[in-house]
């Protein structure tokens, strides 16, 4: 979208769009002057863990894809290289992180993280109650994320 329509405004990544925009902005540069990240999650390894023990696919098997996807991309992309704590923490726009403090799917360890790796440079909207999807349709979130991204 950047190539065809030249530098974007903002981005706003919710979970898995969340961790998209970190590595795709980092491994394509693409230009972009904000984000607003969601519910994130500061690893790709361990979403991918994850969602295998939420479908009950053994370490064995989850290992096997790991590697298949790793040899299929030419050991260009490897499982142990999607921190995204790390990337993001490297990055030098501005960002706003939010989290709920309830969050059952990617808990708020996920932000934590983020926060260490930026040393603090990205700030944290923490929320309580909201979990993992309702964070997205809030009002006070949704003018806050705008606020942000106005600035």
């Amino acid at each position: 979208m950047a190539e065809r329509l030249g530098p974007l405004h903002a981005i706003i990544g919710h979970a898995f769009g969340a961790g998209n925009t970190i590595y795709s902005r980092r491994v394509h540069g693409f230009p972009v002057a904000r984000m607003a990240l969601l519910g994130g999650f500061s690893d790709g390894e361990w979403i991918i863990d994850r969602f295998a023990g939420l479908l009950h696919i053994p370490a064995a098997a989850t290992r096997q894809m790991k590697s298949i996807h790793e040899a299929r991309h030419h050991g260009k992309i490897r499982w142990s290289d999607f921190k995204l704590a790390r990337m993001l923490g490297e990055a030098s726009i501005p960002i706003l992180l939010v989290h709920d403090r309830k969050d059952m799917e990617i808990p708020d360890v996920h932000a934590e993280a983020f926060q260490r790796e930026s040393a603090g440079r990205i700030p944290l909207l923490t929320t309580e109650g909201l979990g993992h999807r309702k964070i997205v349709r809030n009002p006070d979130v949704i003018a806050r994320v705008c606020d942000f991204l106005e600035a």
